[in-house]
């Protein structure tokens, strides 16, 4: 699943104007209505929301990390 970021904190800091999305690598897990936390080392903490596919009431007890340099993800403990 590919992931398109769209917070203009994100976006600064890919050295773009705000606002615009970039395509980024593969998700470990593919989730929606998940949160997205730009942390002071410009990664991204992902967590929770609810797997993609009849995932109808059902909550990830997972996270993982964005890296704009690699434009990577990675999973972190639950």
């Amino acid at each position: 699943m590919k992931v398109r970021l769209a917070f203009s904190l994100v976006a600064e800091c890919l050295a773009q104007s705000p606002g615009t999305f970039s395509v980024a690598g593969n998700m470990v897990t593919p989730r929606f209505l998940h949160t997205a936390t730009l942390l002071q080392d410009g990664r991204v903490l992902i967590a929770g929301g609810g797997p993609r596919i009849n995932g109808a009431g059902c909550s990830l007890a997972s996270a993982e990390l964005y890296d704009s340099a690699t434009s990577m993800f990675t999973a972190t403990a639950t």
